[in-house]
């Protein structure tokens, strides 16, 4: 046999067992990975959230355990009182309004260059006392004729005024305080209600017939005075309310 024969079998096969994979074969061969579960991070949040919830629920049994035996107590410390002015009053009061009102006040806000609006409310139920009569301290010289011989009298009086119009702050309350999440809250509001309620009672009660009631009730009562101190003729004259209000 010359040299440029094949090898023999047994090196034939040796050849070919040397021989490398193929890409595809190498790829069958690898086992498949299976996804883990992270089961460590679950039970740690499910253990935070078990915590979370139990430590809520002791700290909201305290909350109610200590707003029962809690208790509070109003502690009022005011200056000394200042004496600014005495002035001798010689009022009759002739005529009394008790009148309740409900008063809606709303200060509007705009926010974000006018996009947004927001809102600070508050509704108040208001009760007031409005007083007029005469005040007798304005009496002149010249303003009181008799005639004891003849039991006459002659009188003008100053026209009635309103003398005060105030609040009941025991029947006065504040009913209900909106305030929107982005609206500033006013500090005076309730102030500002209680102001304008008194305002508008006061009008309210001039426009019912506040003063003429004072009036005839004045009437009444001096008629009733003078004429237990022996006078049968009695004459009431009213000053004129701008000559009133000159002086």
């Amino acid at each position: 046999m010359s040299d440029a024969q094949p090898q023999s079998t047994g090196d034939t096969i040796e050849v070919e067992r040397a021989a490398p994979r193929s890409s595809a074969a190498v790829a069958t061969t690898k086992p498949a990975v299976a996804a883990k579960v992270p089961w460590g991070w679950i039970a740690v949040v499910a253990c935070t959230a078990i915590v979370c919830a139990t430590t809520l629920g002791v700290v909201r049994s305290v909350r109610g355990a200590v707003s029962q035996a809690s208790t509070t107590r109003t502690v009022v410390r005011s200056g000394p009182d200042v004496v600014v002015a005495i002035r001798a009053l010689a009022r009759m009061e002739t005529v009394s309004f008790h009148m309740e009102r409900v008063i809606e006040l709303t200060d509007e806000q705009t926010h974000l260059f006018g996009l947004v609006d927001a809102n600070d409310k508050i509704l108040l139920v208001a009760a007031a006392t409005i007083t007029a009569g005469v005040d007798l301290t304005k009496l002149l010289p010249g303003d009181i004729e008799t005639d004891w011989e003849h039991k006459r009298v002659r009188i003008t009086l100053p026209s009635v005024e309103l003398f005060h119009a105030s609040l009941d702050n025991a029947r006065t309350r504040t009913y209900r305080r909106d305030t929107d999440a982005l609206a500033v809250r006013s500090e005076d509001l309730e102030t500002r209600a209680r102001q304008e309620a008194e305002r508008a009672m006061r009008a309210a009660a001039l426009q019912g017939g506040l003063l003429t009631r004072g009036r005839e009730n004045a009437e009444r009562s001096l008629r009733a005075m003078l004429g237990s101190l022996g006078f049968t003729s009695i004459e009431l004259r009213w000053r004129d309310p701008v000559a009133n209000e000159r002086q």
